[in-house]
């Protein structure tokens, strides 16, 4: 489990690349805006693979040791924008770079500032004197690398915030911020989040997070700045930046020839009259409209030992909406009634078909769990965990949610916010 939680987005971009990468022998790629296109697949599997593979201390990837990897220097930084050239300890800032691909595919740069991915990035350090920030700009084989100094001092007290980001563990398009130290506020303390896409929310504990499943998708990948506002009981207030990069796979599946849309959702239906629905929000990051028309679903049993069944369905028969403007969010309602699903499943998925304006084909993909129903459970009792504050925890979390049924996310989620 250590490994794939430090490893999650690594095995996210193999797994799509990989997929990518078949179609691609198969299907051939068309001309397309992004140089990712014209490389061969083995090599830029490669390269996905090691490109968010190092973590904070390591050292980056040998290229000499990677087989299929030749790294060719280029011009790519034409300038580095610090906010402050002195900062406080403690104090957070700005690292702006200016990139630019002479050959006109500025779409597949990526950026790494000292130990972060994105551009911009926000920094800060605690140790006084001078610290080197190495700027990193690569594309699929060539690469640019620049030192800049920022000088760090001691400053009088303050109250300081202790902001951090991560991927959420459950959740591949959404963010997890919290707030994991105060220094200088009293009593309780309220929080004003400004999630870097318009969107801002306020909470009383220090914990929120955000989904960015909407987000345009241009380029390789996208990065956000997240700002909190600490306020305590006697109006002592200071504010914490960080950034957030989230690859943009639909995208770069997209210049390889296999375009698909984003589309959130909570994986768990919601079980009335027989039938299961579930709320989606899809986006389409294509320049034209797009509709789906078809859809394959594939129910498989709770009984491990009978095959899966796959079935053929029109996507007006499951979807509200079927149609979606170019760069919208469509919110649409997915229906399976009791007569389309076979007694004893478990496990669903869905994969809607369909094509832009133009006739480009695009795909999308649902996977669903199934609540089991009484007539498939089958209790034992070395399989029951006897745990009282556990199930405590279960039945506040039905009661604050209004529901018969409550997943691992949701309770995790209630507990970060101190609800449980």
């Amino acid at each position: 489990m250590d490994f794939i939680k430090k490893h999650k987005w690594t095995l996210l971009v193999v797994g799509s690349i990989a997929l990518i990468g078949l179609i691609i022998l198969l299907r051939g790629g068309g001309q397309k805006e992004s140089a990712l296109a014209e490389k061969d697949p083995a090599s830029a599997m490669n390269f996905y693979m090691n490109l968010f593979s190092s973590s904070p201390g390591e050292s980056e990837i040998d290229p000499s040791k990677v087989g299929t990897f030749e790294v060719e220097r280029k011009d790519f930084i034409k300038k580095i924008h610090l906010e402050k050239e002195t900062v406080c300890s403690g104090d957070d800032f700005e690292v702006r770079v200016d990139a630019r691909d002479p050959d006109g595919h500025d779409k597949d740069l990526i950026f790494k500032v000292a130990e972060k991915v994105g551009n911009p990035v926000i920094l800060k350090y605690y140790g006084e004197g001078t610290q080197d920030i190495v700027v990193t700009v690569r594309d699929y084989k060539r690469i640019d690398t620049k030192t800049v100094t920022v000088n760090v001092v001691k400053c009088p007290d303050r109250p300081l915030v202790y902001l951090k980001a991560s991927p959420h563990p459950m959740r591949p398009e959404e963010g997890e911020f919290e707030v994991i130290k105060l220094e200088g506020f009293s009593g309780r303390t309220r929080y004003a989040w400004d999630f870097g896409d318009g969107s801002t929310k306020k909470t009383e504990t220090g914990y929120a997070t955000h989904n960015y499943f909407a987000r345009d998708q241009k380029r390789f990948h996208s990065t956000f700045t997240v700002k909190v506002t600490v306020t305590d009981e006697k109006n002592t207030s200071a504010t914490a930046r960080t950034t957030i990069d989230f690859p943009n796979i639909q995208w770069i599946s997209s210049q390889m020839g296999a375009s698909s849309i984003p589309i959130a959702y909570n994986r768990f239906p919601i079980v009335k009259d027989g039938s299961y629905t579930v709320d989606l929000n899809m986006k389409n990051i294509y320049n034209e409209s797009l509709s789906f028309g078809d859809a394959d679903v594939e129910y498989v049993s709770c009984d491990g030992g009978r095959p899966a069944e796959t079935r053929a369905y029109g996507a007006g028969a499951l979807l509200s909406q079927t149609t979606i403007a170019r760069n919208a969010v469509a919110n649409a309602t997915l229906t399976l009634t009791g007569g389309m699903m076979p007694k004893s499943t478990c496990n669903v998925t869905i994969k809607l078909k369909g094509s832009t304006q133009s006739g480009t084909s695009v795909n999308a993909t649902i996977y669903l769990t199934i609540p089991v129903s009484d007539a498939d459970l089958k209790y034992k009792k070395h399989q029951v965990v006897d745990d009282p504050e556990l199930d405590r925890k279960v039945q506040k979390a039905k009661q604050l949610l209004g529901k018969d049924f409550v997943t691992v996310d949701e309770l995790r989620t209630l507990e970060k916010e101190g609800k449980l």
